[in-house]
């Protein structure tokens, strides 16, 4: 098998354009936003929409977006012009199948990073009345019986957190299939499980309300309809895995304040373009998509989710994305984090 470099540098240390490309963005050309997910009405459609309108309105030009497969969007992004007319707006997913599907593309070196669009932290849920316990008494309660912990945890990135637990406090993680919330938090209610890690905002299914827990699944998770099942006595949520508080959840502490220095996990979106682009152009494009945050627009659109809006340098956000590659990879070739 053929290894691959997981490294995405920031931008400027690309070095020089690839040849044929045009490095000068043209003010009257149109810009397409490739929107890695194959469904409307998600969060990246929403979340690409919205971009697209204040970009539109801010740069005074054209923007689109087209929704496409992730592994499509990658590839169509790997073909595009370095001119900043052709960029992607995608979350964690194609970075796991990179890992863990082996896609026929490397993001570190076919892509580059341009802007970290929004985050949002997971939470950890326990069976109902842990939350007497705070997660640092559930932690101690679960070392002492020096049995595995039982996680549900469907997604790469929620995965990758639940491993990182063990790391930090010596358990043993093991898995547990479940196939829809209402199935995680059943067996989280019944006790077969110890932990729920649940993404707040995106890739697992929804139900009609927040407060609807036997309806059919459809659209996206957020933290409502998780909420919905603490409410209704599926389960506790002990902690959220972000650097501060989330105004959805503002009751709950963070792993940092429940005593799990440096424990620190978000579900995102962000915006890449192709490799070779010049460091100007990315920088310019990078003012553009943060200044898409700075108003209520974007916030609204996604009523009920609560993101927050990092508004950092390309830099920064490939940096997120070189140690989330590389902390996968790593637990993946160990075995631990399986296909």
């Amino acid at each position: 098998m053929r290894r691959r470099s997981f490294c995405l540098a920031a931008p400027i240390a690309f070095g020089a354009p690839l040849a044929g490309r045009a490095q000068t963005p043209d003010a009257a050309r149109p810009i397409k936003i490739v929107v890695a997910t194959p469904g409307r009405g998600g969060l990246l459609d929403t979340s690409g929409k919205v971009v697209a309108a204040r970009l539109s309105r801010d740069l005074r030009r054209p923007v689109s977006t087209e929704l496409m497969p992730p592994t499509d969007a990658v590839q169509a992004m790997v073909r595009a012009p370095a001119d900043g007319s052709t960029l992607l707006l995608a979350n964690q997913l194609p970075l796991s199948n990179q890992v863990l599907k082996n896609e026929p593309y490397d993001l570190g070196q076919q892509l580059t990073a341009v802007a970290w669009l929004h985050r949002s932290p997971l939470v950890l849920y326990g069976a109902p009345g842990t939350s007497t316990l705070g997660i640092a008494g559930f932690l101690e309660q679960a070392k002492s019986t020096q049995q595995p912990v039982l996680v549900v945890a469907t997604q790469p990135v929620a995965r990758v957190a639940a491993l990182q637990l063990g790391q930090k406090t010596g358990l043993n993680i093991e898995f547990v299939a479940a196939q829809t919330p209402l199935a995680s938090f059943e067996a989280l209610k019944a006790k077969r499980v110890h932990l729920v890690i649940a993404n707040p905002i995106s890739g697992e299914p929804s139900f009609r309300s927040a407060g609807d827990v036997s309806g059919q699944p459809q659209g996206v998770v957020n933290s409502s309809s998780a909420l919905a099942f603490v409410k209704g006595g599926f389960g506790d949520a002990l902690a959220m895995t972000g650097e501060r508080r989330s105004p959805a959840l503002s009751d709950l502490p963070t792993m940092g304040e429940s005593g799990i220095a440096g424990y620190v996990h978000y579900t995102w979106s962000g915006i890449f373009g192709p490799a070779g682009m010049e460091a100007s152009l990315v920088a310019s494009l990078n003012a553009a998509m943060n200044a898409t945050t700075d108003g209520v627009a974007l916030g609204l659109s996604l009523s009920g989710t609560y993101p927050e809006f990092p508004r950092t340098t390309a830099a920064r956000f490939a940096a997120v994305v070189q140690s989330e590659i590389q902390t996968m990879t790593e637990f993946h070739r160990s075995g631990k984090l399986p296909s």
